[in-house]
């Protein structure tokens, strides 16, 4: 059993996003709203975890343009998603 003081403080910012994405898209939001509620929850997440707001405010605008280039290209909210997620890690 890993203790959560043991993650990683991305993977935990990863995990908060990924849940409230889903979550939203599984009560029926559409896309930017999913998006906007793991940005959200991966803020509230990196900052319990400590990481300095400026590179929270990076990671989540990367992440917001890798995304919205997804939706453009006509990708599924899943992929955009997925997109995103390429870009916050960096």
């Amino acid at each position: 059993m890993t203790s959560s003081r043991c993650t990683n403080p991305l993977d935990q910012v990863e995990g908060a996003a990924d849940a409230a994405f889903h979550e939203a898209l599984d009560n029926g939001a559409g896309a930017e709203e999913a998006f906007e509620a793991a940005t959200v929850a991966a803020e509230e997440a990196a900052a319990e975890a400590g990481i300095p707001p400026e590179e929270v405010q990076a990671r989540t605008e990367a992440a917001k343009e890798a995304f919205d280039q997804a939706l453009e290209e006509g990708k599924d909210p899943e992929e955009c998603f997925d997109e995103a997620r390429r870009c916050r890690r960096l």
